[in-house]
């Protein structure tokens, strides 16, 4: 049974994001002054610490390509401990910056997302320790745990990376029926790349054994 507490926070983020679209979405088709008056309006709110306005402002300017105002008021929200505003000023962070300090920045922003168990943010820091931005390259005890947080709430690219990762016996013990059956999710859950795996793997199960019969090399992660 989910707490009161954990439902009122899925509720406040349901909110925010669809709040935030739905603006979006009517905002683009609005006339000039009324953009600017609900613009104004929505501003006076945001600056007036509500999460649901910041978050909104951050999707509005996004749409528009105005990342440093989307930065700003994702910013906002993710001082406030929105797990969705956190995420998505991660991934603008890694959009517009990939020195040491930017993509350090952003896995703070996805852990903290992650620690709310957010799915996506919780892929986010998964790629990055197994890829090795910002974290020790190959550090795939921690990647996994990552990845299968976010695989269990049915995050399709989390499980895609996980199946590959117990195909090629990459960090984990080789499994190669447990790989296909996380392909097949990841399939289901509308990774693009997983259904032409999940093909190959079925369809010519005795050759993708033999393939994946032998240990990847230690610096070389799937993809």
């Amino acid at each position: 049974m989910i707490s009161a507490g954990k439902s009122i926070t899925g509720c406040v983020i349901k909110t925010a994001i669809t709040a935030g679209l739905l603006f979006a979405v009517l905002f683009a088709a609005a006339p000039l002054q009324a953009k600017q008056t609900a613009i104004q309006q929505i501003e006076a709110r945001a600056l007036s610490g509500n999460i649901t306005a910041q978050i909104t402002l951050a999707d509005t300017f996004r749409a528009k390509q105005d990342i440093v105002q989307a930065k700003y008021w994702y910013r906002k929200a993710a001082e406030q401990n929105n797990p969705y505003a956190q995420n998505e000023l991660g991934k603008l962070i890694l959009l517009s910056n990939h020195s040491v300090t930017a993509l350090q920045e952003a896995r703070v922003w996805f852990e903290k997302a992650a620690s709310q168990n957010q799915p996506d943010a919780l892929y986010q820091p998964g790629v990055m320790y197994y890829r090795g931005k910002g974290c020790e390259r190959g550090d795939c005890a921690i990647a996994r745990s990552f990845y299968e947080r976010a695989a269990a709430q049915s995050h399709g690219s989390a499980q895609f990376y996980l199946a590959m990762m117990y195909l090629r016996g990459h960090g984990v013990a080789q499994d190669y029926e447990k790989g296909v059956a996380l392909m097949k999710a990841s399939c289901e859950n509308g990774e693009p790349e997983a259904c032409p795996w999940v093909r190959n793997l079925t369809e010519n199960e005795d050759k993708f054994r033999q393939i994946f019969s032998g240990k990847p090399s230690s610096d070389q992660p799937p993809r």
